[in-house]
């Protein structure tokens, strides 16, 4: 008897009231802690672009979609599997600003949309004249 009471002052000593607690309690242990479901991500931020009359809106939109489509043309000299690295990566690089500017004209977003579309055709013009 004495060596029990040793062994559980020991354990007792070493291991801290709680653990001993939790050996010699016939409570079932506590369920694991069941984290919060995430959080839905926050709604896109709204766009800010300045206010336009209707027809200058339309005539960016124009303007966007022409510039869209005369870099395209540019692009269509341009076989993509002769490029090399710098240039392949341009190549990639206007294909992006095209998409971007697409997206944008679709979003209504024609600020944005003739802003991509410029970047896109001033790197296509620059490819065309140095694969040349």
């Amino acid at each position: 008897m004495r060596a029990l009471a040793l062994v559980l002052a020991v354990a007792l000593a070493l291991s801290g009231c709680a653990s001993l607690k939790e050996i010699f309690s016939t409570a079932p242990p506590a369920p694991p802690a069941v984290e919060p479901a995430p959080s839905p991500p926050p709604p896109p931020p709204a766009v800010l672009s300045p206010q336009v009359g209707s027809e200058q809106e339309r005539q960016l939109q124009r303007d966007a979609q022409d510039r869209i489509d005369r870099t395209e043309r540019l692009l269509s000299q341009v076989d993509p599997k002769r490029l090399a690295g710098q240039q392949q990566e341009s190549y990639q690089t206007i294909q992006s600003f095209l998409a971007k500017a697409k997206e944008a004209l679709y979003a209504r977003d024609v600020q944005r949309a003739l802003t991509l579309a410029d970047k896109a055709y001033v790197l296509a013009g620059d490819l065309t004249r140095r694969i040349r």
